[in-house]
C-alpha cells in the first residue's frame, strides 16, 4: 500500500520514531517471551488441560489424523480448531511452540491496530496503543493459551486496519470499498471463531453498507450490500451446512447458545460463569432430554422459554442482573471464567508484577469520548467497547469474553492519551474536564459491584495441577496435588480418579483400586473411572474382572473406545492375539482415531507378517502423535525389512531422540546401521526386498 510506504519513509526521517518503535517492540517481545519461558517450565504449560482447552485440543488432533469435518453438533465455533491443528502440524504437535507462536501473532495483533491508528491519526497516537499493548497483562495470558479469543483479537485488529486502509489522507473524499469489503470477510471469519463477534461486526457492518461516502447511486448501493453480506455470509455458510447435515438442523455456527443464555438469565444466576464443568454442568445441560426434548432445536427452545419465565415472573431481579453484568463487564478485576488466570498469577512470576489491567485502561477508554466523538472515523475504536458491553449484559460476561473489546479499548485508550496532550497544548480546560469526568465515571464502574468467588476454585485449581501433574509423567507431584484437593470439601469424584491414576503409575495398585472405587462411589456414572479401575484390576492380576470391568462399560459413548483398547490389550498378554485384534478393530470402529488402538493393532499386524496395512496404520498414528517412539521404530523395522536403509535410519533416530531411555532402540539402530554397511548399495532397477 502506498501508506504504508509514506509511513515507512517518514520512520525514515525522523530517527525518534524508529527509536520508540524498537523500544516497544524489544518490550513486547521480551515480556512474552519472559511468561512464555515460565510458563511452559510448569506441567501446566505443556499438556492440554481444564475443559474448554481440552475439547480444542481433542478437536485439533482429530483434524491432524484426517477426520477433516465434525461428526457432531460442535459446542465451539470451529475456526479456531482448524487453526490449531494447522499449528500443531507445523510444530510436530508441541504445546510449548503452540504457546510461542500464539503469543507472537498477539505481536502481529499489536501491528495491524496501531497501523491503523497511524493511518487514522498519527505516529504518537500508533505508539502509545502499541506501548500499551505491549504490557497489557490480559493479552499475555490469553494469547497463551490454547483458547479462541487470541485468534479473535487478531481478526478484529485486521479488521481496524481495514477500516483505516479504507481512509484516504486526510480524512476526505469517498472511502476506498475494497479495503472494507476485505473487512467484510475478517468479520466473517471472526464469527466462526467466535459468535459473540456479532456484537461487534454486524453494527460494522451496517455502518459500512450505509455509509453515502463509499457509493451513493441506490443501484451501485444495493450491489455493495449484496457484496458485504455475501463476503460475511462466505465462511459461515459452510459452517451452517455442515451443522446441518450432521444434526439435521439449521444451527449457524454452533450448538448450546440457548444454555449460555440461560446461564447468564436465571434466578441463580451470578453474573459470570458460576456452573462449573461436571455434575452440576451435566445436569443443567441434560434438562432439555430428561423433559423429552433431544434435539438442538427444542434445547435452544426450553432454554429460552426458562429465560423468558424468569423475566416475566421477577422482572426486577432479571433487570438488576443485566445492570449488573454490564457493570462487570467493566469491573477493575480480571474476571476469571475458570482457576486458571488466579492459578498462573500465583505460579508466574510476571504475571504478578503490576502490569496494565482492565481496570487502568477503561476508564481511559471512556475519556477517547471527551476527545474524539466528533470524528467519525473513530466510531468503530468508539463503539466497540460499549456494543460489546451490551451483547455481554444480555448473555454472560468474564474477563476471557470481553477479550474481544480489547483491540478497541487499547485503540481508545491511546486515543484519549493523544486528545489530551493536544488539549494541554492548547489549554483546552473544556476538553480535560470532560475527559476527567468520564476517567472517574470508568473508575466509578471499575469498583461498583464486588466480583463473585467462583464456587469450587480452590479444588478446580488442585485438580488442574493434578492432572497437568500426572500427564508430564510426575505422578508423584499429581499425587500430592490430589490429596490436598481431597482435604477440601466436598472431595470430588475427578480428584480421586486422578489420585487412582497418580498412585497405579508409582505401581501402588490396591491404594489405586481405593481410589478409583471412591470416585465411582461418588459420581457412579464415571465409565472413565471404571475403565481406569479395570486397568488397575489388571496390574493386580485379576484379569477376569477387569474384562467384566470393561465389558460393562464397552457401550458406553464416552468410553467405549478405551475399554476395547483395554481388553484387546489384556488378551494380548494372555496370548489370545485373535481376540485382541478383534478388540483393537471394535476400538477403531468405535473411535477412528484412536491412536494407542490403531498402534498396537499395526505392531500384531506387523508380527503376524502383514507388514503393508501395518505401516499404513502407523503413519496415521505419527499424524496424531508425531513423537511415539513405538510408532517411529514400528516404522522404521518396516522399512529396514523393505532393505530402505536410509528411511528407516531416519526413523530409528526420531524414535532415540523421542525416548532416549530406551536402549533397545540404540541396540536396534545399531544393528540396522551394520547390516546398511554390509549390504552396500543397491544396484541399479533392483526391486527392495
Amino acid at each position: 500500500m502506498d501508506w504504508c510506504r509514506r509511513i515507512w519513509a517518514r520512520v525514515v526521517r525522523q530517527p525518534r520514531l524508529a527509536q520508540a518503535g524498537v523500544v516497544i517492540a524489544v518490550v513486547a517481545v521480551l515480556v512474552r517471551l519472559l511468561y512464555w519461558a515460565q510458563y511452559v517450565a510448569l506441567p501446566l504449560g505443556r499438556v492440554a488441560v481444564g475443559a474448554d482447552t481440552l475439547e480444542y485440543d481433542t478437536w485439533a488432533r482429530q483434524i491432524l489424523a484426517g477426520q477433516w469435518l465434525w461428526t457432531e453438533l460442535p459446542i465451539h465455533a470451529p475456526l479456531y480448531p482448524y487453526s490449531l491443528a494447522w499449528l500443531y502440524s507445523l510444530t510436530a504437535v508441541s504445546i510449548p511452540a503452540v504457546r510461542a507462536v500464539q503469543l507472537g501473532l498477539d505481536l502481529l495483533s499489536l501491528t495491524l491496530v496501531a497501523l491503523a491508528l497511524w493511518r487514522l491519526m498519527n505516529a504518537r497516537t500508533a505508539w502509545l496503543c502499541a506501548g500499551l499493548w505491549a504490557l497489557y497483562q490480559p493479552l499475555i495470558y490469553y494469547s497463551a493459551e490454547l483458547l479462541c479469543e487470541g485468534l479473535v483479537v487478531l481478526l478484529l485488529s485486521a479488521v481496524l486496519l481495514c477500516w483505516a486502509a479504507a481512509h484516504r489522507p486526510g480524512g476526505r473524499g469517498p472511502l476506498r470499498p475494497w479495503p472494507l469489503a476485505l473487512s467484510a470477510l475478517f468479520c466473517g471469519l471472526a464469527a466462526i471463531t467466535h459468535p459473540l463477534t456479532l456484537a461487534l461486526t454486524v453494527p460494522y457492518l451496517i455502518c459500512c453498507a450505509c455509509c453515502r461516502r463509499v457509493v451513493q447511486a441506490p443501484r451501485p448501493r444495493r450491489a455493495w450490500i449484496a457484496l458485504l453480506a455475501g463476503l460475511f455470509a462466505l465462511p459461515i455458510l459452510p459452517v451452517t451446512l455442515r451443522n446441518a447435515v450432521v444434526s439435521g438442523e439449521w444451527v449457524p455456527i454452533q450448538a448450546q447458545e440457548g444454555l449460555n443464555l440461560y446461564i447468564g438469565n436465571n434466578p441463580e444466576a451470578t453474573g459470570t460463569c458460576y456452573v462449573r464443568p461436571g455434575a452440576a454442568y451435566d445436569e443443567l445441560a441434560t434438562r432439555p432430554a430428561r423433559a423429552g426434548l433431544n434435539t438442538p432445536s427444542g434445547a435452544r427452545r426450553y432454554f429460552q422459554a426458562e429465560v423468558l419465565h424468569f423475566a416475566v415472573r421477577q422482572p426486577l431481579q432479571a433487570a438488576r442482573l443485566v445492570v449488573r453484568k454490564a457493570l462487570l463487564t467493566w469491573n477493575a478485576a480480571d474476571l476469571p471464567s475458570g482457576p486458571d488466570l488466579p492459578l498462573l498469577q500465583m505460579l508466574t512470576p510476571l504475571q504478578r508484577l503490576p502490569l496494565l489491567r482492565f481496570g487502568f485502561v477503561a476508564p481511559l477508554a471512556l475519556a477517547a469520548w471527551a476527545v474524539g466523538y466528533r470524528r467519525r472515523r473513530l466510531l468503530p475504536f468508539l463503539w466497540a467497547p460499549l456494543l460489546g458491553t451490551a451483547a455481554l449484559a444480555l448473555l454472560v460476561t468474564s474477563g476471557r469474553y470481553r477479550l474481544m473489546l480489547t483491540p478497541a479499548l487499547l485503540g481508545s485508550a491511546a486515543l484519549a492519551l493523544e486528545g489530551l496532550w493536544r488539549a494541554l497544548q492548547r489549554q483546552d480546560q473544556r476538553t480535560w474536564a470532560r475527559a476527567v469526568v468520564l476517567s472517574l465515571a470508568g473508575l466509578a464502574l471499575a469498583y461498583a459491584v464486588p466480583v463473585p468467588a467462583l464456587p469450587t476454585a480452590e479444588t478446580e485449581a488442585l485438580t488442574l495441577l493434578a492432572e497437568a501433574a500426572w500427564r508430564t509423567g510426575d505422578a508423584r507431584q499429581a499425587e500430592h496435588y490430589a490429596r490436598l484437593g481431597l482435604a477440601a470439601a466436598p472431595a470430588p469424584a475427578a480428584l480421586y480418579h486422578l489420585l487412582g491414576n497418580a498412585l497405579l503409575e508409582q505401581g501402588r495398585t490396591a491404594a489405586a483400586i481405593a481410589a478409583m472405587q471412591s470416585a465411582l462411589a461418588l459420581e457412579p456414572g464415571r465409565t472413565t473411572a471404571t475403565v481406569d479401575l479395570a486397568i488397575a484390576v489388571a496390574a493386580a492380576g485379576d484379569q477376569g474382572t477387569a474384562l467384566a470391568l470393561l465389558q460393562s462399560v464397552a457401550a458406553a459413548p464416552d468410553a467405549a473406545a478405551n475399554a476395547r483398547y483395554n481388553q484387546g490389550v489384556i488378551y494380548e498378554r494372555q496370548g489370545r492375539l485373535a481376540e485382541a485384534r478383534s478388540a483393537y478393530e471394535q476400538a477403531l470402529s468405535q473411535d477412528p482415531l484412536h491412536p494407542s488402538s490403531r498402534l498396537n493393532l499395526a505392531l500384531l499386524l506387523m508380527r503376524a507378517g502383514d507388514p503393508d496395512p501395518a505401516a499404513a496404520h502407523l503413519a496415521k498414528v505419527l499424524r496424531q502423535r508425531p513423537r511415539d517412539d513405538k510408532a517411529l521404530a514400528g516404522l522404521a523395522v518396516y522399512h529396514a525389512r523393505r532393505g530402505e536403509y536410509p528411511q528407516a535410519s531416519a526413523l530409528f533416530a526420531r524414535a532415540i531422540a523421542a525416548n532416549p531411555q530406551r536402549d533397545d532402540l540404540r541396540q536396534a539402530y545399531a544393528t540396522l546401521q551394520a547390516e546398511a554397511a554390509s549390504a552396500g548399495p543397491r544396484p541399479a532397477g533392483e526391486e527392495p526386498r
